[in-house]
């Protein structure tokens, strides 16, 4: 009987070391390459790399991956990190992840980058960023036979060759089994890509990291997750990831992740974890059935890692706003509207919510009233005034009516502060100050471009309709939104003839060569300037919406509409003058024209909204 014990004890020292092993064992790889802290751009908070981390240990725990996380490279590092990637050798099977979450760039009619802690705010050059085609180059140099590339950054859906119909995952033969499936899946050579956006900006709060722990975490009849049903879990985020292939990619290329429970007999301990991923996924079920604060919270305390905890989290925000407005509808008063607009993050019906105050303020009294729920813009009623100067610039000729409707107008250009916070959620670069410092500064250095995307940026933090419409550079106007959008050019002259009420000389009242000490300076700082309107003449020149035509005055009937400008051009209109211009050149009918992608010390730019016609 001696042999069968020593047998057995034989099976029992060796079954905790098999247990941990799995079909795929040493044959997958992750590099995760994490920027949050940046020499030069804005950082990003700790959690986004908590996110990554997260899924690093997902797939080493649960898909036996072998990983590294890089945390904070220069551009050198990255590309030397790659680099030796492509000396590594790979089995004919084995599979590499290689996920970037980090800035990314893109500029109209050039390729799109990834921006290490090292990158410079403007590198024309790519010198210290990572352009798509050089990352692209330098992947398709490693030797691993199935890679798929994770890019959670802005305007990483310019990277690569982009799908435009679903992807379908290898269909399984009936009585396949998990070998099977995974030879088969992985047959061919893949060169696959997933990105948590379009061509377009995405927030540092990642669904796009949320998704992959939903979809990893995921119960799966057989525990294969393949690339396109990763990419279903995926296309649930908001900004929708794009995917595609890109150099290498063979027609039936694949990616799988294959988990610890597949491919083997049962464990101690797949029972229990498989009761928990039903319990989880069960919860999560009647919560949704439920659909109360109460539930979610339920679900949220007794599965504090469960797979849909974030989810949980927005379902009670929308919740929350629903009960808030709802009570707000029901008092029907100023007070109500106004604590719903206080009290609730992101409030949903914010734009019905001021609305509805406007019509209990009635009509405003003067032009000059501040509204109840901007105090930082005063309200001109609207009119016809005569626009031009017959004794001015040819441009500024012939003098003509022009009616322009009521609206907000915003007291001071937009700030330093102001254009920083915008930055910093979008996760763009931040403007040169040209070492004049920012704060209450009007924001320089930012193009017409720039000014639109932060108007719709602003119009849907304060809850209004965005009044962009933005494909690249194509940018169209929404004449039914009260977003923020920049004055016509009509508009302009007009608030500059109320900036002039009681005024005998701009000299006095204007930033200019003569007294600004060839700087900006702080808005509504000048001493000479009561008016409620500050620094519209001087300072900075301020963008208008309209294209320039130097005769368009002269081409347009004004009898009817606000005009619009010419409906295309090569130059966007500038208007009032800057801190380095001559008194004489701040008159209100003066007249300057830019490239719209002029990014320079002296332009900056106020917002406007479409006022109300008592």
């Amino acid at each position: 009987m001696k042999p069968l014990l020593y047998l057995s004890i034989f099976f029992c020292c060796l079954r905790p070391t098999w247990a941990q092993t799995t079909l795929r064992e040493g044959k997958d790889h992750a590099l995760f390459i994490v920027v949050t802290d940046f020499d030069n751009w804005p950082s990003f908070p700790a959690s986004t790399s908590d996110e990554v981390k997260r899924i690093e240990k997902e797939l080493k725990e649960e898909y036996g991956f072998r990983t590294e996380f890089v945390l904070n490279p220069t551009r050198r590092q990255i590309i030397e990190k790659l680099l030796e990637y492509g000396e590594r050798p790979f089995g004919p099977e084995e599979q590499l992840l290689l996920y970037f979450s980090m800035h990314g760039h893109f500029e109209e009619g050039r390729t799109g980058a990834l921006i290490p802690k090292d990158g410079k705010l403007e590198d024309r050059t790519y010198d210290t960023w990572v352009a798509h085609p050089l990352l692209e180059e330098l992947v398709t140099g490693i030797p691993c036979k199935h890679i798929v590339l994770a890019l959670d950054a802005c305007y990483s859906g310019t990277f690569g060759t982009q799908y435009r119909s679903k992807p379908e995952a290898h269909a399984s033969r009936p009585g396949e089994d998990c070998s099977s499936r995974i030879t088969k899946a992985l047959q061919d050579k893949s060169r696959l890509y997933l990105t948590s956006g379009g061509v377009e900006r995405t927030p540092t709060e990642s669904q796009f990291a949320e998704k992959w722990l939903v979809a990893l975490r995921r119960p799966d009849t057989d525990g294969i997750l393949s690339y396109y049903e990763l990419y279903a879990v995926l296309s649930e985020a908001s900004p929708s990831p794009k995917f595609g292939d890109f150099r290498g990619h063979e027609p039936d290329g694949d990616f799988i992740f294959v988990n610890r429970n597949s491919c083997r007999p049962a464990m101690p301990g797949d029972k229990e974890k498989w009761i928990a991923r039903e319990q989880d996924k069960n919860a999560w079920e009647e919560a949704k059935r439920l659909h109360t604060i109460e539930g979610y919270y339920d679900y949220q305390e007794e599965f504090p890692e469960g797979v849909f905890y974030a989810e949980a989290a927005r379902a009670v925000s929308g919740l929350r706003d629903e009960s808030e407005w709802s009570i707000a509808v029901q008092k029907d008063n100023p007070e109500a509207y106004q604590y719903y607009l206080d009290n609730v993050p992101n409030a949903r019906y914010a734009a019905e919510a001021r609305r509805r105050l406007r019509q209990f303020g009635g009509a405003v009294e003067d032009d000059q009233a501040e509204t109840a729920f901007n105090a930082s813009a005063i309200y001109l009623p609207g009119g016809i005034f005569s626009m031009g100067n017959q004794e001015g610039a040819r441009d500024e000729k012939p003098v003509h009516e022009v009616r322009v409707d009521a609206l907000f107008v915003d007291k001071t250009e937009v700030s330093f502060a102001a254009y920083d916070a915008f930055c910093q959620a979008t996760r763009r670069p931040l403007p040169d100050d040209e070492g004049w410092g920012r704060g209450l500064r009007p924001v320089i250095n930012v193009s017409w471009y720039d000014a639109v995307h932060y108007c719709n940026w602003k119009s849907e933090q304060d809850g209004f309709v965005p009044y962009y419409k933005i494909l690249g550079r194509s940018v169209e106007a929404d004449g039914s939104a009260n977003g923020y959008r920049l004055p016509t050019e009509a508009e302009w002259e007009y608030i500059a003839q109320q900036a002039m009420a009681g005024v005998d000389s701009l000299e006095k009242i204007a930033w200019h060569s003569g007294n600004a000490a060839l700087k900006t300076h702080e808005a509504g700082a000048h001493p000479g300037n009561s008016n409620p309107l500050k620094d519209v003449f001087g300072n900075v020149l301020e963008w208008c919406y309209d294209w320039y035509l130097e005769d368009y005055y002269s081409r347009i009937q004004y009898s009817e509409a606000v005009p619009l400008g010419p409906k295309r051009g090569t130059l966007k209109v500038a208007r009032g003058g800057s801190w380095d211009m001559l008194p004489q050149a701040l008159a209100p009918s003066r007249r300057m024209a830019y490239d719209p992608n002029t990014a320079n010390s002296r332009i900056g730019f106020r917002c406007v909204r479409k006022g109300f016609n008592p």
